[in-house]
Parts: structure tokens; C-alpha cells; sequence
């Protein structure tokens, strides 16, 4: 009976779960988010008299030791160096050693690959001399590849997100119905050929759409290396040690399969974890935690997405519908019972605060995807409803529970299809550099924070006052934290300074007024939230003028 192998497998499953948990729970805890740039030298947009010796980047979260690069390109477009850049001892620094530079501006441009296998790329400009010079060839970026959803995407970005998209459901469809045909084995010889031609048929599918997603997504991987940074893709980083042992299981699956049981709980357990390794699960701490989560969650789901597919399948077999169906429902059910636990602790770990969700892409697919899973719930329990109200092989699929089952496909398919999206997109949006400018009456301001992020930032600031209303007596730049702690606000100590176009840009002069110049660095930006800023301006006759504004740093 199915009942009686199902209960039965579920104690060998719990000692794999059990020991697949314990395999992930042994990795290192380790703090890490998502990867962004939180300290440059030379700094975006500086200005410099001397070169300097090296270009030094920090990022927030460890790297992949492999395909990383920076270069720096001169006004003329060629690079000023051959030398290959250096990660440091902990993995979050990256430097590159380049001789004396001639004055002039420069662009240092970059490429890594952070812990959960996003390709991160930024440039931005810095000068040496004494002004800007006039043929800069390449506005101010400071900017990192995007990923992000949009319905203006151009061709190649709609089938990178597709390769996704079509990758999960084949994954999870595959995963699925091994699963499923651990429990059913040995049921009905036709059964077991029905089964064991659509695994060969996933498993196909699932190479092809493991091949179509690595030709998508391994240039931006790669960089500027070409062909030849393949096979430090493949063993070097974990994404593409990811993609190579998914592909061996594959291959493996068309001559192991469905031969001995304990064979194929190996293969489930190491289809799901070699999954685990890949992802954002990789860059979240606690990574034992996170790991697992990502494991039992991809378990569940496929547990789910391969039972409904077995169930389109053969509905026109009564009589296995009639001890199949009641058993699925029963699963189904479980499933996205773990789903919904899995899915809300996962998003715990990834967001600071439940109020992110309304920042980024990332938390509105999020939410999508809740209430697609709500629907989803709703369905299965019209269907358990239909069950429960038709006994005989016969009523079992009248009454339109094969609609039923039609919607609960087509939500599906929609479910993995955002999380295809879901899984590329960053739950922690990226903090940009403050760019604020502001023209009065009586008085201009340019402010720019740089790097913008908790910690350490510098405060480059510039005033023009009419030129009739003399020096400033006193500038002020205070920093009001709006979050849930009641704080006083934070005064910024500004130093002045004389004028070299340290914060370049097209605000140089103003007829009748006169430029002052300010800077300060330090850690003022103590954490993530909402901040108000306040600048009050003092002239020599004590007038005040007083500018606001509000930011938030993730």
C-alpha cells in the first residue's frame, strides 16, 4: 500500500534529513550580507595632489576567491597597469599596486563575485593634479551590476530570467518525482513505466534548462576574462562548483535511479544540498541556519510541485488516483505547512526589519509570493473538501476536481516563476552614495555623502553665499536619526577648506556668490535607518539660513 510505504520511508528520510542538516550545520557562522562596496581609495570623485600607491576596495561581505579583477584606465582609455589585483587574508578586500600616476583623471573600474554568486561590477572617476581636468571622458558612476525585474528589459535580460524560471520548475519537478517514486515504487508495472519515462523526460529537461541558465549568467560571472576563466568558474567558485556536481547527478540519474532505495534518498539529499550551496542562503549568517533552511525549504517545495505533476499525469488511472490522491493531499498539505514556516524564517534571517520589504524588488516579490502561496492553500483545501465528499473511484474525479488541480498547476508554475525572479534579486537594497543640492535665495548648498553606508563615511560639502554678506560665521550639518530610539542630533565637526574642486560636478560658481568649502570623515552614520539632515548657515550679521533634507541607509 502507499499509506504503508510512505510511513515506512519516512523514518530512513528523517535520518538523511537529519545528517544532510548536520553536514550544513558544520560550516562556519559567519557574518556576511549582500555584497556592496563600503569603502574606496582614492575615494569616488576625489582629488588628489599626489598618486596614489595602490586602489584599495572593502566590501561588506566575503568574496569568492576567483574572478575578481580591478583596472585603472587613464584619459586616454588604455590601462595603467598589467598587474593582477590581490585579495586579502579575510576576503573582503580587494587591492591592485599601480605606479605613479601622471596628473590627469582616471577610472577604477572593478569586477568580483560575492559569497551567494552575484557578479558585482562598478567603476568611478578620481583625479590627480591640481583641478579636474576638462576631457573627463566618463561621468560619475560608482554604480553595480543591477538585478532587477522590469517589463522594459531587453531581450537578452528576459531569457536570462527565463533560463531561471525554467531551471527551478525542472529542478524542483525532477527532485519531486524521485521523491514521489521512492514512495510509489513497486506499486503497479504500469505505473512504474508511466514514472520512469517522464524521469527520464525531467531529467533531459533539467540538463537542458541547467545549460541554458550556466550560457546566461556565466559572462557577467566571468567578467572580461573570456573562455579561459571557465575552469576557475567551475572549481573555484561555489556557484559554478554548484552548477558542475548538479550536472554529474543529472547524468548520473539516467543509469542509478529507480535501482536501490538507499541510492536514491543519496541522490535527493545531494540534489537538494548541492542546490543549498547556491544562493543567497551563502552570504546570510548564520550560515548553518540559513543553509538548512534553504534545504528543507527546496525539499518541501518539490515534495509539493512533483506530486501535483504525478497527479496531471496519470488522472485517467482511477485506481490509483483512488489511493494516490488522499496521500498527496496529505503531503501537500504538510508541504506548504514547511514552506510557510521555512519561507517566513528565511526572511527573518535576510532582512534587518520586516518594513525592508517595502524597499526593494526583492521584498515585493516577496509578498507576491505570499499570496500566491495563500492561494494556494486555499485550493488544496477545495480540493481535500471534494475528496472528502466523493469516496468511489468514479466520484473521486467528478465534480470538477480536475479544475481544481488545473488551478493549483497554474499557481504553481506562477509560484516558481517568482522565484526565479525572487532568488536573483537582492534582499537588502544597495546604499548610493548622498548626492543633495539645493539652490536658495540666499544661499546654495552640494552636499555629498560617500560611501553612504553604517560607519565610516566622508561629508564633502559646498556653500555659496552672496558675496555682499562676507564670510560665514559658522556652518552646522546635523544628523537626526527618525528611527524607533530617540536620539539627540549628531553635530558633524566641519573643517574648512580651501577650494580644489574636491567634490567635482557641474555647480562650480554662481554670478554674486562666493564658494566655501567644508570636509569631515568619521563614523556619524552609526547605523542603518532613516536620517534627517540639517544645514544652518550663520553669516557675519548672524543671519540664519537653514536647509533640510532626509535619507535612508540600508
Amino acid at each position: 500500500m502507499i499509506i504503508e510505504r510512505f510511513n515506512s520511508l519516512k523514518k530512513r528520510c528523517t535520518g538523511v534529513v537529519i545528517t544532510l542538516l548536520i553536514i550544513l550545520f558544520l560550516y562556519p557562522s559567519t557574518t556576511l550580507a549582500h555584497a556592496s562596496l563600503i569603502k574606496s581609495l582614492p575615494q569616488s570623485n576625489s582629488l588628489s595632489l599626489n598618486s596614489p600607491k595602490e586602489i584599495s576596495l572593502t566590501f561588506n561581505e566575503r568574496l569568492e576567491d576567483s574572478l575578481y579583477y580591478i583596472k585603472v584606465i587613464n584619459d586616454e582609455g588604455q590601462s595603467v597597469t598589467s598587474k593582477k589585483a590581490k585579495l586579502d587574508a579575510k576576503r573582503t578586500t580587494l587591492s591592485l599596486e599601480i605606479p605613479k600616476l601622471a596628473d590627469g583623471t582616471f577610472v577604477a573600474t572593478y569586477h568580483i563575485i560575492s559569497a551567494d554568486g552575484h557578479p558585482i561590477e562598478g567603476s568611478y572617476l578620481f583625479t590627480i593634479g591640481t583641478s579636474i581636468a576638462a576631457n573627463t571622458f566618463l561621468a560619475t558612476s560608482n554604480s553595480q551590476l543591477e538585478h532587477s525585474f522590469s517589463w522594459k528589459m531587453s531581450t537578452q535580460d528576459w531569457l536570462l530570467y527565463l533560463s531561471r524560471i525554467f531551471y527551478y520548475l525542472t529542478l524542483l519537478l525532477l527532485i519531486g518525482w524521485v521523491m514521489w517514486s521512492v514512495v510509489i515504487r513497486k506499486r503497479d508495472e504500469k505505473v512504474q513505466q508511466s514514472l520512469q519515462k517522464w524521469r527520464v523526460g525531467l531529467l533531459r529537461a533539467f540538463v537542458f534548462a541547467l545549460i541554458f541558465l550556466v550560457y546566461y549568467h556565466y559572462q557577467e560571472l566571468i567578467g572580461e576574462g573570456g573562455a579561459a576563466e571557465l575552469l576557475h568558474l567551475f572549481f573555484e567558485t561555489s556557484i559554478g562548483v554548484s552548477w558542475l556536481a548538479s550536472f554529474i547527478l543529472a547524468i548520473a540519474g539516467f543509469f542509478i535511479l529507480q535501482r536501490k532505495l538507499w541510492i536514491d534518498l543519496i541522490w535527493i539529499a545531494a540534489m537538494v544540498a548541492v542546490k543549498s550551496l547556491n544562493g543567497h542562503a551563502m552570504a546570510f549568517k548564520p550560515i548553518g541556519w540559513t543553509l538548512g533552511l534553504d534545504a528543507v525549504h527546496i525539499a518541501a517545495a518539490a515534495l509539493w510541485v512533483g506530486g501535483l505533476a504525478i497527479s496531471i499525469v496519470l488522472w485517467r488511472n482511477k485506481s490509483f488516483l483512488k489511493l494516490w490522491l488522499p496521500q498527496f493531499s496529505r503531503a501537500a498539505f504538510y508541504s506548504i505547512l514547511i514552506l510557510t514556516v521555512t519561507g517566513s524564517l528565511t526572511a527573518w534571517f535576510y532582512l534587518p526589519k520586516l518594513s525592508y520589504v517595502q524597499y526593494s524588488q526583492w521584498g515585493t516579490l516577496l509578498v507576491i509570493k505570499v499570496g500566491l502561496v495563500l492561494a494556494v492553500a486555499i485550493t488544496g483545501f477545495w480540493i481535500r473538501r471534494h475528496m472528502k465528499n466523493h469516496n468511489t473511484q468514479e466520484d473521486l474525479t467528478a465534480g470538477g476536481l480536475s479544475k481544481w488541480l488545473k488551478v493549483d498547476l497554474i499557481l504553481m508554475i506562477a509560484v516558481v516563476s517568482i522565484v526565479g525572479l525572487l532568488t536573483y534579486a537582492a534582499p537588502i537594497p544597495k546604499n548610493d552614495p548622498f548626492n543633495w543640492h539645493e539652490m536658495g535665495e540666499k544661499a546654495h548648498l552640494t552636499l555629498n555623502i560617500n560611501p553612504n553606508v553604517p560607519g565610516v563615511n566622508t561629508f564633502d560639502l559646498e556653500i555659496w553665499l552672496p558675496s555682499k554678506a562676507g564670510n560665514p560665521k559658522q556652518v552646522e550639518l546635523l544628523l537626526k536619526y527618525k528611527g524607533d530610539q530617540k536620539l539627540a542630533p549628531i553635530s558633524i565637526p566641519l573643517e574648512a577648506i580651501e577650494d580644489k574642486n574636491l567634490v567635482p560636478g557641474e555647480y562650480e560658481s554662481f554670478d554674486g556668490f562666493v564658494k566655501y568649502v567644508y570636509k569631515s570623515e568619521g563614523p556619524y552614520l552609526s547605523f542603518a535607518g532613516k536620517w534627517g539632515l540639517e544645514l544652518n548657515i550663520y553669516d557675519a550679521e548672524d543671519n540664519e539660513v537653514s536647509f533640510t533634507n532626509e535619507m535612508r541607509v540600508y
